[in-house]
């Protein structure tokens, strides 16, 4: 049986960049088409054309993409994704748009905006971006019950694996037990340590904006947390393995590794689990 094309669905501010050196490593950068600040769309509508001309051996996209993609595959998919806690992530795609966006949010003398001003001047940039893009929804889309129960809907139909990134190792095993992967090790990638302090008022509002992400965030968090309790000893085991050896490639002392690899050493808890 022909194992399916996956569609990872990079999630800003969601660990898709670790994800992303993960995914290059078990498949090979130039089997993994990547779909990131493109002008248009044209690759995603070319998407079969690619996968039906046979020049590489595609597994997988990886990208900012909308649920939809898979519609236009004559060759079966399955998505993949993971979420994060909402009021964080929208937080974080603040501080991103700051660096990297900022003419977008500024004030006309050029200074960037508080968080509470871009709340009050873009509400629909930080509302439920995680539903939207689950629900296959353009990001200014003022969501209702409707689109939220689609989402949930495509979750459970289409989706492979949806994992959250507060429960990142615990995530990657199950998921690589579920697609056949190697034992691998990685760093996180563009991490960024939040150390401002925000006001109760503005956490408020953030959760507000973010209804259906909180619910569709604990959706899948319940669900994984069935997945986990269901794996017992055997995933604790290949967690507490895995930790190990991540401290071992950030300790001052080792080398610090950029991209995820295979360890040089055996990993013979997690290569049990992976197995079973």
């Amino acid at each position: 049986m022909t194992s399916p094309f996956l569609l990872f669905m990079h999630i800003p501010k969601a660990a898709g960049t670790t994800l992303r050196s993960i995914l290059d490593l078990q498949y090979g950068r130039e089997n993994v088409i990547t779909y990131y600040n493109q002008p248009n769309v044209q690759l995603l509508e070319n998407l079969d054309y690619l996968l039906m001309a046979g020049r590489h051996d595609y597994k997988a996209l990886v990208g900012h993409f909308n649920f939809g993609v898979h519609e236009n595959l004559s060759r079966p998919s399955r998505y993949i994704t993971f979420m994060r806690e909402p009021v964080s992530r929208a937080i974080s795609s603040y501080y991103e748009n700051l660096k990297t966006n900022l003419s977008n949010f500024c004030r006309e003398n050029g200074t960037p905006w508080t968080l509470d001003e871009a709340l009050s001047n873009k509400p629909q940039f930080f509302a439920n971006q995680q539903t939207k893009l689950i629900g296959g929804y353009h990001s200014d889309y003022i969501l209702s019950e409707t689109e939220f129960k689609i989402a949930i809907q495509n979750l459970e139909e289409k989706f492979l694996f949806a994992g959250t990134i507060e429960l990142f190792d615990e995530s990657l095993l199950l998921l690589s037990r579920q697609v056949g992967w190697d034992p691998c090790l990685y760093r996180r990638q563009n991490v960024r340590k939040q150390t401002e302090w925000l006001s109760p008022d503005t956490i408020d509002e953030m959760a507000k904006l973010n209804e259906f992400d909180i619910r569709l965030y604990k959706f899948v968090n319940d669900k994984l947390m069935l997945e986990i309790l269901e794996a017992g000893m055997a995933l604790r085991d290949a967690k507490t393995e895995l930790e190990s050896a991540l401290k071992k490639i950030t300790n001052p002392n080792n080398r610090t590794v950029e991209e995820a690899f295979f360890p040089d050493q055996p990993l013979p808890i997690i290569d049990a689990f992976l197995r079973q």
